[in-house]
């Protein structure tokens, strides 16, 4: 693992090292003056490239290490019944209410901004992240016979335990399964969120499984419509708008009248607390999806100008926890209504772009709130493995420390992470050196989403900025975003698997090797049509060097379980 590290930073300083004197002419000039310059407070190519790197932080399981372009990240969870996914927050549970929400908003973003993903190089970083979500969804569900889910994991994590320690990943101790949370008949919030980033992921990158298990989950979520409580680490209102958003995409996916049914009678109601767009309450996204479908944009344009005209002058604050996830959420779906201005008569970019400014730094306090952006930025997010902080079970540690990365020895720069913001309109609330303070300097996915859409959004917009070809210490800048710096042209994202993607012997992708996967093979080999296998999966069960897949692997797969053969694919 380490030596693939190591070859894909030669990677990245190979694709550095092409800068020319014609590439620099091409360069955009930023005509801000000195300070806003300074801030980037217009440098949405950049924004949209950093915000992605806050997941590279939160890998989890087997292969964490190597996915991550953080340095400083590892294998971790190892022995997870599901493996994969991605870390909550800055903490090592997974929960799949905020990771199924951060998956969906991710691939409607890039539905909606693919050329501006491409544009600025940052499509393979985006796609890497929409296709670790896609497996451990599918990894998560189990599948009977006829194609119909009869159980899938909603949480991996007791949250009491998991809070309960501060120390990198890596250091936790393994999970087994009293800290697997399954249902057979509920969190079909959970299932419908899932439903709708695999139905994306089908839409965007054109991976067959994806849209095979997006119809199995949405069809058990519609079937049950019951929310799972038992360690549920977030709370919501609904299943209902969960499942308007997932048959949404559905329809886009398919063109079944049937799902755009479900989504237009769905979005006809209300949430109890706030119709905002988050993990909680997903009614305006999947209002604006039935906009983009029918043309009809009055609703969810009337509540984003309900939201504008009450906050004009002064940022936005829903919730004064993590007052920046709800801002940037809105300015995602604001953003949105502004791209298709001709159908739905609006156009919100200037108040998206105010609230951008404050963000960044152009507030009160001075301070922006995307960590390592510019020269004022958040410096200690609540992140245990940014922060490089041993707390051992006495919490002694914990106790003497300011809150302050720099006081820590080994700590990490988070590079991108959006921090939760101050409590009120005023950024002198925001705590900027204190990580213990989590309503300040809380961190998560579903923030981070929120970042990624506003970012890309402004980006479509406004079209300024440029990514960057170094980043940091310890972080590995993508090869494609390199190239585009250097004023370079990416490759074509590709939709075939890449080897990172395979786990050898590891024919049912549930992220092991066991008997389990000698089943799947013998089961292909009789009935491919009923038992069939993805790219992935084939290239993953054909382990014993003669090509293609026939007992004799499944025979060798066997061995492995049981010691006989200690790696694979056998050298042929």
């Amino acid at each position: 693992m380490k030596l693939k590290k190591f070859t894909r930073k030669l990677t990245a300083l190979a694709s550095s090292a092409v800068i020319t004197a014609g590439s620099l002419s091409g360069l955009a000039v930023n005509t801000l003056s000195g300070s806003a310059s300074d801030l980037g407070l217009d440098n949405y190519a950049k924004l949209l490239q950093y915000s992605l790197y806050f997941f590279d932080a939160n890998y989890c399981g087997v292969g964490a290490g190597e996915k991550s372009h953080f340095s400083w990240r590892d294998d971790c969870h190892t022995s997870d019944v599901v493996g994969g996914g991605f870390h909550d927050a800055g903490d090592g549970i997974i929960c799949g209410l905020t990771e199924g929400f951060s998956a969906s908003t991710l691939g409607w973003m890039y539905y909606e901004y693919s050329d501006q993903f491409k544009k600025t190089g940052t499509d393979v970083h985006l796609k890497d992240i929409t296709d670790e979500f896609a497996r451990f969804f599918k990894r998560s569900t189990t599948l009977d016979g006829n194609g119909n889910v009869t159980n899938f994991v909603y949480e991996i994590g007791d949250d009491g335990k998991d809070h309960g320690k501060w120390r990198a990943p890596e250091l936790m101790d393994s999970r087994g399964n009293d800290e697997t949370y399954s249902t057979t008949n509920g969190a079909s919030n959970v299932a419908a969120q899932y439903a709708a980033a695999l139905a994306q992921n089908y839409i965007n990158f054109g991976n067959e499984e994806d849209l095979k298990y997006a119809k199995a989950l949405y069809d058990f979520a519609a079937k049950y419509r019951t929310m799972t409580y038992e360690q549920s680490t977030y709370s919501d209102k609904s299943v209902e708008d969960d499942i308007a958003w997932a048959a949404g995409w559905l329809y886009l996916a398919t063109k079944e009248q049937a799902y755009l049914d479900a989504n237009s009678k769905d979005t006809s109601k209300t949430n109890d607390w706030v119709n905002d767009y988050y993990y909680g309450g997903v009614w305006l996204g999947a209002a604006i999806i039935n906009a983009e479908i029918t043309g009809n944009w009055t609703a969810p344009v009337n509540y984003i100008n309900s939201v504008v005209n009450a906050n004009k002058d002064k940022f936005y604050v829903m919730n004064s926890w993590g007052s920046a996830r709800h801002n940037t959420l809105m300015q995602t779906c604001a953003m949105v209504a502004t791209k298709y201005s001709e159908k739905s008569g609006a156009d919100f970019s200037e108040w998206c772009q105010k609230q951008m400014n404050m963000i960044l730094g152009d507030n009160n306090a001075n301070v922006c709130l995307v960590v390592g952006y510019n020269d004022v930025s958040a410096t200690s997010p609540h992140h245990r493995a940014a922060s490089g902080l041993y707390v051992d079970d006495s919490w002694s540690q914990w106790g003497s420390w300011d809150g302050n990365y720099a006081s820590v020895e080994g700590s990490h720069t988070l590079y991108g992470a959006l921090c939760g913001g101050p409590t009120s309109e005023d950024f002198s609330t925001f705590r900027k050196l204190d990580a213990k303070d989590a309503t300040s300097n809380e961190v998560a996915l579903d923030y981070q989403v929120g970042l990624v859409g506003a970012a890309a959004g402004l980006y479509s917009k406004f079209g300024t900025g440029n990514v960057v070809s170094e980043i940091g210490d310890g972080v590995t800048v993508y090869p494609s975003e390199i190239t585009i710096a250097n004023g370079g042209t990416p490759a074509e994202t590709t939709t075939q698997p890449q080897e990172s993607d395979i786990v050898y012997g590891d024919a049912n992708s549930d992220g092991k090797v066991t008997l389990a996967d000698c089943v799947a093979v013998l089961q292909y080999i009789t009935n491919s049509e009923k038992y069939s296998l993805t790219d992935i999966q084939k290239k993953s069960a054909d382990v014993d060097g003669a090509g293609g897949i026939t007992g004799n692997d499944a025979l060798v797969i066997q061995q492995y379980d049981s010691g006989k053969v200690t790696s694979l694919p056998i050298k042929a």
